[in-house]
């Protein structure tokens, strides 16, 4: 049953000093600002917004129920039944309860994409208050597309065809309350966020982006706090995230699921291609789509039932710059002649494969980095470095060995007076071996920021800034030990003071959020940042509010433009609060006021940036570690300038969390053509053989020159139509919906050993664990490329003999990675505290999904090279009609290989060592050529105890028993 959801963002401006306080869930009593200034960034608050979409409307289906069927509706059809459990008994019922969940809106024009994050969105109340401080295990999951319940609740709500808009796939992670989704870079930075890797292994360290997506989402969930319980915080649900998957059953076997710890918000990074074009009069939905305009590259016949949209053809409106440069993720450069000569090539080199993206140019002389040029991105943006240390023999794209930076900032208010606010920022520096400490703060009030504390009464080391006391410019800056609410004691000084300015307060500061406001004109206005927007809104005499969207491809504009849309403020009402809503938003908009005279325009703050060394003088000073995920605070503003009692409203504290830098990757001259597309640097990332077969065939996705489709040529807001072909003006708006299965660990008998169920999975291959966490195992056949293009067959090619086949092999350790903390969502966690990584010598295999997008998609399987045995082999669903989930031309569902007992009627798991070999084979039909096609495996699996023979007896004395 529906749980209505309930508005929770809320947002203050405070008169004259106008400080917006932006949607995080107060944190020790106090909030995070944002204080944007023109010249420095540095606390612009990168905080992920949460809203609530609006309720749906009414359901609109067959009331006959079918619990085999999805969403128990029997219009839609039964699932089909996994690949190998097709002659056994198995029924695909989902287990337990369920609660639905809905995503935000999303509204599109022809050849549109949609690929952002969109806004948090809370999980039911019911759910959250069940399951605090404990854990709920989620058993499976549905996904549908729908539209309607547009204009009332009671218009009826309907799954979409997939031939109207195409889900090319989503990423869909469900955080505890002690997550934060962090920032961690922009998507042109994309593969420059990549964990490095090694001999073709993701190397997995805690400085190491943790995603595993060749273009990673810009967020990530990291834990505000770590140790507690050893049970996940976070879960990436991926067990088929694509339009060819709704039909797929998303289902974990008894004694296995989705461990979440206080399950509280669902985070939706969902990437869709708009495929409806609007229907003349007396046409059908699908007459409409076969007639629809396509650009010239792409590769779908006339009057195909598939869009060769769905394959992200590169239009005219693509933006490919060549160049003789190139990034370089592993090894070296090379000799000499591959290698940037000096400073200014370097930074030349650096604009043209990040074009409008470079932050910073910076000349160092390191023997701890790359040598001579590269690129490190981080939450911030993308800085270039000139190495000058000829004799550095530090390989690009790893961090082994490579001193650790990362960056942590946030802003805090205690109250609603103005006077009463501060903002940190925080970079730990290992190369320098240096903190730099930046505060913002009220310019004639004291002000401090304690350390790895969540009070006073942890005592900790302080940081105390005390303006001049007969009113000068200068300042005095202790550091203490706090006493338990008592002023402590007095430390020798470890800090410098790099600088310490006075000046107006800020403007106020853009949020991370859309406004309501109704537009001045009909046309957005090409700019290129938030602040150029937010100056148009200040010369025009009609503009109150203004919105900044970036990168916008649907007009002709350098890169680095964006579109400004002047708004009047009619939307600041007191129903509306202030206007500013996050509905709607997506990654890199920013919205603001403009704000009118007021009496407090007089009032001023202090910016004072200190640095230290991180090891701190006696054991009394704290000692900051770059490798921390996160790390609390307290901080103080007192009323008066000098060191005293702060007063019950001028206290607070939170949670930083911090982000590493990536991997440096360097810039090499390179004989082969590169450059970057779209403003995303090329990268060379195909694999050799035997790895995988697609450089060895010299498939056209290997080479910018010859890449013509695919996810790079198809990113947020891109229009994939040629620049000459008119974009038909009516949107379409459409939404994602899930359902989750789950069970109580503590009511539920999963792991009880009765005559009624038999003994769980977990009990059978790993005795004594009685339910384990289905951990994440994934694997590319075209491995770390993420994409590849299918040639057409030859002409006069037999029409059976058009299959292209690309091969991949692997060990099964290089699918699984050691957890960086319990919001890590891509590794293998053990079951039992205390225990190190890996838990076991062997994984038993109980849920494979194949990702491989229709209509070409053929086959895909997996072998136990080992022993010549095939692991797990699927073929697609395809629909025959125009009706949901059965579309003609697409796949509607990819059977997936589920494992579990004799009881539920699944195959016993496959039990592998880590060392275990494994050859991956992906079939698809080449009558015509696709580009953008993937052989992803999406794996789950548990920990298994050694099969040796003893072992072996007693795993089928007991899989005897339970039969």
């Amino acid at each position: 049953p529906f749980i209505q959801l309930f508005y929770s963002a809320m947002v203050i401006i405070t008169k004259g000093l106008l400080v917006v306080l932006l949607l995080l869930q107060p944190l020790f009593g106090s909030r995070n600002i944002a204080i944007a200034d023109d010249d420095d960034l540095d606390y612009l608050s990168y905080d992920y917004p949460t809203a609530d979409p609006p309720p749906p409307g009414m359901f609109f289906g067959s009331s006959k129920p079918c619990p085999t069927c999805p969403w128990n509706r029997a219009e839609l059809g039964p699932y089909p039944k996994p690949f190998n459990a097709q002659n056994t008994q198995f029924e695909p019922i989902h287990r337990g309860q369920y609660f639905d969940v809905y995503g935000h809106w999303m509204e599109t024009r022809y050849s549109q994409v949609f690929w952002t994050a969109q806004p948090a969105v809370s999980l039911p109340q019911e759910i959250r208050d069940k399951f605090q401080g404990r854990a709920i295990l989620i058993t499976g999951y549905e996904t549908d597309v729908v539209s309607g319940g547009l204009l009332s609740p009671e218009e009826p709500e309907f799954s979409v065809p997939e031939f109207e808009v195409y889900n090319h796939h989503y990423n869909l992670i469900l955080t505890g309350k002690d997550v934060k989704m962090t920032r961690i870079g922009t998507r042109r930075q994309d593969s420059l966020l990549k964990s490095p890797e090694i001999n073709g292994t993701m190397i997995r360290t805690r400085t190491g982006r943790h995603a595993i997506e060749v273009h990673p989402s810009e967020w990530e969930p990291r834990d505000i706090m770590s140790g507690g319980k050893m049970i996940p915080t976070a879960q990436f649900l991926v067990q088929g995230n694509g339009g060819e998957h709704r039909k797929s059953f998303k289902h974990l076997p008894r004694g296995t699921g989705h461990l979440l710890l206080s399950p509280d918000k669902l985070n939706l990074n969902p990437m869709f291609i708009n495929t409806k074009f609007p229907a003349q009069k007396g046409q059908s939905p699908r007459q409409a789509f076969r007639n629809a305009t396509r650009p010239r590259t792409s590769l779908s016949p006339p009057n195909a039932d598939y869009s060769g949209l769905m394959e992200c053809p590169c239009t005219t409106r693509t933006h490919k710059l060549i160049t003789g440069f190139e990034t370089c993720n592993q090894g070296t450069c090379g000799d000499d002649k591959d290698k940037v000569k000096d400073q200014e090539e370097c930074f030349m080199a650096a604009a043209q494969l990040m074009p409008g993206g470079i932050l910073n140019n910076i000349t160092l002389k390191s023997t701890k980095f790359p040598s001579p040029c590269y690129l490190v991105a981080s939450s911030k943006g993308t800085e270039a470095y000139f190495n000058t240390q000829k004799k550095s023999n530090v390989p690009c794209g790893t961090q082994e060995g490579v001193p650790i930076r990362s960056i942590g900032q946030s802003g805090v208010i205690s109250n609603d007076n103005a006077t009463s606010k501060i903002a940190i920022q925080l970079e730990l520096d290992q190369a320098s071996d240096s903190a730099t400490i930046t505060i913002t703060a009220p310019a004639d009030k004291w002000f401090g920021i304690g350390f790895d504390a969540a009070g006073m009464v942890d005592t900790p080391y302080t940081i105390v800034v005390e303006p001049d006391a007969q009113g000068g410019s200068g300042i005095t800056v202790t550091e203490r030990v706090l006493g338990n609410h008592e002023p402590g004691t007095p430390l020798e000084s470890s800090v410098t003071i790099q600088s310490n300015t006075v000046g107006p307060v800020p403007p106020p500061p853009p949020l991370q959020m859309t406004h309501r406001g109704s537009p001045i004109r009909q046309e957005d206005v090409g700019v290129g940042s938030w602040q150029a927007c937010r100056e148009l809104c200040r010369d025009n005499p009609e503009c109150e509010a203004w919105t900044y969207l970036p990168g916008t491809r649907s007009f002709e504009a350098p890169l680095q433009d964006g579109a400004c849309r002047l708004r009047h403020d009619d939307a600041s009402t007191p129903d509306n609060s202030d206007g500013f809503t996050s509905d709607g938003w997506s990654d890199g908009m920013w919205s603001g006021v403009i704000a009118g005279n007021s009496d407090d325009d007089d009032k001023l703050v202090r910016k004072v940036v200190l640095t230290r060394p991180l090891k701190g003088a006696t054991h009394n000073h704290y000692t900051f570690d770059p490798t921390i995920a996160s790390l609390p605070y307290i901080e103080a503003v007192g009323g008066t300038r000098q060191f005293g009692y702060h007063g019950p409203n001028g206290r607070g504290g939170g949670v930083m969390i911090m982000v590493e830098t990536g991997a440096p990757v360097c810039i090499c001259r390179t004989g082969k053509l590169s450059g970057s597309i779209n403003g995303i640097p090329w990268s060379d990332n195909c694999h050799d053989y035997p790895d995988t077969t697609i450089k060895r065939d010299n498939n056209p996705s290997c080479s910018i020159d010859t890449y013509q489709g695919g996810m790079i040529c198809c990113h947020h807001d891109i229009f994939l139509l040629d620049a000459d072909q008119e974009i038909p003006a009516p949107t379409f708006k459409f939404r994602m919906k899930f359902r989750f299965w789950y069970e109580d660990p503590e009511e539920t008998t999963v792991g009880a050993v009765d005559s009624t169920v038999g003994p769980s999975i977990s009990q059978i291959v790993y005795p004594g664990l009685d339910y384990q966490n289905a951990f994440f195992f994934f694997r590319e056949t075209e491995i770390a490329h993420g994409e590849y293009d299918v040639p057409a067959c030859a002409e006069g090619t037999p029409v059976e003999a058009c299959v292209h086949t690309v091969i991949g092999t692997f060990q099964v350790k290089d699918g699984l990675h050691e957890c960086q903390g319990r919001a890590d969502v891509y590794c293998a966690m053990p079951p039992v505290a205390n225990q190190t990584f890996p838990f076991s010598q062997h994984i038993a295999l109980v849920h494979i999904s194949a990702h491989c997008h229709g209509p070409a998609c053929i086959s895909m399987e997996m072998i136990n090279e080992d022993t010549n045995e095939t692991i797990c082999y699927t073929e697609p669903h395809y629909g025959v009609s125009d009706m949901p989930m059965d579309e003609a031309g697409y796949a509607a569902g990819i059977p997936p290989c589920i494992w579990g007992t004799p009881e539920e009627g699944l195959p016993f798991p496959p039990i592998l060592n880590l060392k275990t070999n494994i050859t991956v084979i992906k079939k698809v039909n080449s009558t015509v050529g696709h580009r953008g096609v993937m052989g992803h495996w999406q794996m789950r699996a548990i920990w298994a105890a050694d099969p040796s023979k003893d072992a072996k007896d007693k795993i089928d004395d007991e899989e005897a028993t339970a039969k």
